[in-house]
């Protein structure tokens, strides 16, 4: 992110440099919220219009979301933690304990133990 280009553009709006950081992350928020929900370019920009950004700016927002959104659905997918983490791949099974059998050893959750 260029964050100095960005400067220089919202300049004549005269925002603090704290107004652009948090525009920024909401129209993060916004853009990687409505790809990660797959939401068509016309249904954001009517969104966009009820939070009050005029129909210009929304409409340009929209033309390079509709432009970018599958490589941003893409780079949201390989961000995901259900990716990263493997969590998909862990196995475990429930094992009943009953009253009076040995403890499981210490760390591990009772009643669950990984596969082998």
């Amino acid at each position: 992110l260029q964050y100095e280009k960005i400067l220089k553009l919202t300049s004549d709006a005269k925002l603090e440099s704290g107004d652009v950081k948090a525009t920024i992350a909401v129209l993060g928020f916004i853009l990687s919220s409505a790809a990660k929900h797959n939401v068509d370019s016309e249904s954001l920009s009517s969104e966009l219009q009820q939070l009050g950004l005029p129909k210009e700016h929304a409409g340009g927002l929209c033309r390079s979301y509709e432009e970018k959104q599958s490589s941003l659905q893409d780079s949201l997918r390989a961000c995901s933690l259900r990716r990263e983490c493997g969590v998909g791949r862990a196995r475990w099974r429930v094992v009943p304990v009953l009253r009076g059998e040995a403890e499981l050893p210490p760390g591990q959750p009772q009643g669950l133990q990984p596969e082998t």
